[in-house]
């Protein structure tokens, strides 16, 4: 085919594939011209994006035997491509008094709990990971929690929200900080997270 200069400053002509590798770089394309629906379409495993809920300050609470939102540990995702997969990570550092038990935490999609054990009877709690007991109360442990939520049921165009939710039995639970809060040089105060990242399907 030729390929033909038009005075208007259009090219005619070009086949696709035509241009030769690097011709086109990020200087030329348009901003926004990638949209959500060329980015999901990219290959199975591809991420899409990433989204993260940090706390750096401190949390506590006496036991409720009940499951309570960890403040801050939320975040909204808005899916870019149609049945997608989320991969959920949460890092956490809590503590307890030396009265109490292991912590227990579990991921939540809007009000449904996922990635929870199913095992638990009487009363067992399910969760999505714990973590170890604290017989020092100027201590923190770290626990570590993974999830892959595969293709949930979602609008193109509605977000997610995801979620770590903390369950405290007995004592005192805190987090990112141990339960004795003297003035010393070993009380460390840190943070905890979760992320999640849209994984294409």
């Amino acid at each position: 085919m030729t390929i033909t200069i038009n005075g208007s400053g259009t090219i005619a002509g070009v086949s696709v594939g035509g241009l030769p590798d690097g011709i086109v770089d990020t200087d030329m394309l348009a901003t926004d011209a990638v949209t959500a629906a060329k980015i999901g379409s990219l290959p199975a495993g591809s991420i899409l994006q990433v989204v993260q809920g940090f706390k750096s300050n401190n949390y506590s609470s006496t036991a409720t035997t009940t499951w309570l939102d960890v403040p801050d540990l939320s975040v909204t995702i808005t899916p870019v491509a149609a049945d997608s997969n989320f991969l959920l990570t949460a890092n956490i550092h809590s503590g307890m008094s030396t009265t109490g038990d292991i912590q227990g935490f579990r991921f939540v999609r809007g009000s449904t709990a996922i990635g929870v054990g199913t095992t638990g009877t009487g009363n067992q709690t399910n969760a999505s990971f714990s973590t170890d007991s604290v017989a020092d109360a100027s201590r923190t442990v770290n626990g570590f929690g993974c999830f892959l939520d595969e293709d949930p049921a979602y609008t193109l165009g509605n977000s997610l929200t995801y979620k770590l939710q903390m369950f405290v039995w007995s004592g005192t639970g805190t987090i990112n900080q141990p339960n004795d809060t003297a003035n010393n040089h070993y009380i460390y105060r840190t943070t905890s997270s979760i992320t999640v990242m849209e994984v294409a399907a």
